[in-house]
């Protein structure tokens, strides 16, 4: 299950990654206007780690994208880009959870008429960003499809294949059963494979076209390193059991708190901590005592708190005794004036400096990932002021009123 969550999140990711986000929205001539090719250049997005592979030669295949005829242009509501096509159903289809979320949340009041409004405003949002994400996948998938050579895409269709054994296998060694599990998702097999080998396309090439570039010297590992030093290294840790008395817990409620509650709430939780301390005296566990006397976060996992730094913890006498006292001993009663704690010091771990050579290999990953990112930004920018986009203003507004139809008036209809 867990591979299958994985494989669909790559799929979700890559057919909207790294985003077209700008000021304005793809320019958008009304139909008889010239085509207009934009200028505009996309906000950067992180990339996915990546190792350098040899750039492939170049190829001058087709592209095996269909070529719609001007009637099924205006049959599908399409927006052109290049010489490929973007429907209205594949703008809608990914944002599918946000516009029925957001339908049923703008019929939850009274005022229709503004709940409407509303909804086509943030509806225009979400259709303009996902027409963003389409039209760059559209434009990578061209370039990938057009530039990777036979072996290159033998090898992704060989991984969809492992990706789709394995995740079968996961699913109990049933097909049918993958294929059900895809569904209750809002997909099916035949859709998922599509994804999964146009994402692999994408990755393979945009890995192939910018690995050569990346180059990683010994030098800028090291300067990152020095210049990044609290990422390898870390501060002594203890690891607590508190029995907890704070004092809030004995106040009264749905009044004004006087200084005489103040005062009785002091007494109860210091005579539940004597109680405690006395119990612990006779022998009982730290565990069980915590369990029926904390009235802390952690009682009923026996007043066991997790591995914290010095200063995380917000009643500082508390901490610095566990520090102080040293693993395996347990204080006294500590009062503070938020209340009455014991503590038992289950460890202390000892701070750590990783040196460079840890941690080479660490940086230099990441460092070839920012430069990845840098450089499939740039090619981006590259790819889309070339691209020739017609996005006819009515292909927007089919889309907003097919969003409507669907969405908000169907939710309307089933709650009238």
């Amino acid at each position: 299950m867990k591979r299958i969550a994985i494989i669909l999140i790559l799929v979700s990711l890559m057919a909207g990654c790294d985003r077209f986000k700008r000021k304005d929205r793809i320019i958008q001539p009304d139909e008889e206007a010239p085509v207009i090719a934009p200028t505009t250049q996309p906000a950067k997005n992180p990339v996915a780690d990546t190792e350098p592979q040899p750039k492939p030669p170049v190829s001058t295949r087709p592209s095996p994208h269909k070529v719609l005829s001007k009637s099924e242009i205006v049959t599908a509501a399409a927006l052109q880009v290049n010489d490929q096509f973007i429907t209205i159903d594949q703008v809608l289809r990914p944002a599918d959870p946000m516009l029925t979320k957001l339908a049923a949340a703008r019929l939850s009041s009274p005022k229709s008429g503004a709940n409407e409004k509303t909804f086509r405003a943030k509806a225009l949002d979400l259709i303009r960003e996902q027409i963003r994400n389409q039209v760059e996948h559209v434009l990578l998938l061209a370039e990938a499809e057009n530039f990777l050579t036979d072996p290159e895409k033998e090898r992704v269709t060989e991984e969809v294949a492992d990706n789709l054994r394995q995740a079968v296998a996961e699913m109990g060694g049933s097909k049918v059963r993958f294929d059900q599990h895809l569904r209750s998702k809002g997909t099916d097999l035949e859709t998922w494979l599509k994804q999964l080998n146009e994402a692999l396309l994408i990755r393979s090439y945009m890995q192939s076209r910018l690995g050569r570039q990346i180059v990683v010297s010994r030098s800028m590992m090291w300067n990152y390193y020095i210049t990044h030093r609290r990422e390898f290294s870390k501060p002594t840790r203890v690891q607590m059991q508190i029995i907890s008395a704070p004092i809030r817990v004995f106040l009264p409620t749905g009044r004004d708190i006087t200084d005489a509650d103040r005062q009785k709430a002091r007494s109860k939780a210091k005579a539940l901590t004597d109680k405690a301390a006395g119990e612990l005296a006779k022998g009982k566990k730290f565990d069980d005592v915590a369990k029926k006397s904390s009235r802390g976060p952690m009682a009923s996992s026996g007043g066991t708190w997790p591995m914290m730094e010095k200063g995380s913890f917000r009643a500082e006498a508390v901490e610095e005794t566990a520090f102080a006292q040293g693993a395996g001993r347990t204080s006294g009663i500590i009062e503070t004036p938020m209340g009455f704690y014991i503590v038992r010091t289950l460890s202390i771990r000892p701070g750590e400096k990783s040196t460079f050579e840890d941690v080479a290999e660490a940086i230099a990953a990441k460092l070839r990932r920012q430069q990845f990112g840098k450089l499939a930004y740039d090619y981006r920018v590259k790819l889309y002021t070339k691209a020739v986009i017609i996005a006819p203003e009515r292909f927007e507004r089919r889309a907003l009123e097919k969003a409507v139809q669907k969405y908000y008036q169907k939710v309307k209809g089933h709650g009238s």
